[in-house]
């Protein structure tokens, strides 16, 4: 293959990633503000998140937990956070949030495509457990309701961006969005 090709076909893949970028921006614009608000609320109440993610999406579920004890942009003390173990299926996920959830904690699935009934047995057992919670995925819009925030990410994507990416944005985006919150940090 020439270098011609290859340069083109980079050139390509990140035009591409960013029109995904900017898909994200527009259809999310309006509710991780408003997600970011139920996290600041949940941690200045001490409360705590738990974070589930599944396939592709379960090492985001560390990531996000490191963004929340250790800051995402700039040190800070840290925010109460647990993520699930990657290996842990629907079942399993959904007995932990039954141990581990308290009043004003909230749940943070990271939904993948592939599996999207695990997010939603973890989204009704929060709406039981009268837990708030927020997906960023493939869950639809048939779940949300009171206190649970449905973005699904899946609209702003194509074939060439992986779900997996475009949460990893929309992720550091509301944690940059609740540092914001609770320390005005900019």
């Amino acid at each position: 293959m020439s270098s011609a090709i290859m340069q083109q076909s980079v050139f390509d893949h990140f035009q591409q990633r960013l029109e995904s970028t900017m898909a994200l921006a527009e259809s999310c614009s309006q509710h991780l503000p408003e997600a970011a608000q139920l996290f600041a609320e949940c941690f200045l109440n001490g409360g705590k998140v738990l974070i589930y993610g599944s396939g592709h999406s379960a090492s985001l579920a560390a990531l996000a937990e490191h963004y929340f004890l250790f800051g995402y942009n700039f040190e800070r003390p840290p925010f109460p956070a647990l993520a699930m173990r990657p290996d842990c299926d629907a079942q399993s996920a959904v007995t932990l949030l039954q141990q581990l959830a308290q009043p004003g904690d909230l749940l943070l699935v990271l939904a993948d495509p592939q599996q999207p009934e695990q997010g939603a047995e973890l989204i009704a057992q929060a709406r039981r457990a009268a837990l708030r919670s927020l997906s960023l995925g493939a869950t639809g819009q048939e779940h949300a309701s009171a206190g649970q925030l449905v973005l699904p990410l899946a609209a702003a994507s194509d074939h060439s961006t992986p779900l997996v990416n475009l949460q990893l944005e929309a992720l550091q985006c509301l944690c940059h969005l609740i540092d914001q919150q609770v320390f005005g940090a900019d």
